[in-house]
């Protein structure tokens, strides 16, 4: 007969535990990073503009790309706010990224020697793809 440690009240107790806090931990600050992600995004990129405006001479395209993102977040919070139906739909959120994945493609557009500091923002559609992305199986169960 042999001794599983793990089996132990203890050791399941506090294995079960650690990983509610660590998923906890991660999910929670995942869901903030996703939910304001375009916040942070816009705050980083004034601080860039506001603050390093010789980088970048074109400020009308910086400051237009800033309008037009902002208006993009505020539309996201106006529909999350007032529980649009479809907010939450596989097609709706694809609607989401598709747009974000365009407006950051003309961030980088408007900004051209900043595209190595900001490739990283192509990462953020993505996460949200993969943590948000709800597929439905290929083969549904039967009702009887």
């Amino acid at each position: 007969m042999s001794i599983h440690y793990d089996d132990a009240g203890f050791t399941r107790g506090i294995s079960r535990v650690s990983q509610a806090i660590r998923r906890f931990l991660f999910h929670g600050s995942l869901a903030f990073f996703l939910r304001f992600s375009g916040f942070f995004l816009l705050g980083f990129i004034a601080y860039l503009h506001f603050f390093f405006d010789s980088i970048n001479p074109d400020h009308n395209a910086i400051a237009a790309w800033m309008m037009g993102y902002l208006a993009y977040l505020i539309v996201l919070e106006y529909l999350r706010l007032r529980k649009f139906p479809s907010y939450d739909a596989n097609w709706f959120l694809l609607v989401r990224i598709f747009s974000s994945l365009i407006l950051i493609s003309w961030l980088l557009n408007a900004v051209p020697l900043m595209r190595g500091v900001l490739t990283f923002t192509y990462l953020i559609p993505l996460i949200a793809c993969a943590t948000r992305w709800q597929p439905k199986p290929l083969f549904p169960e039967p009702t009887s």
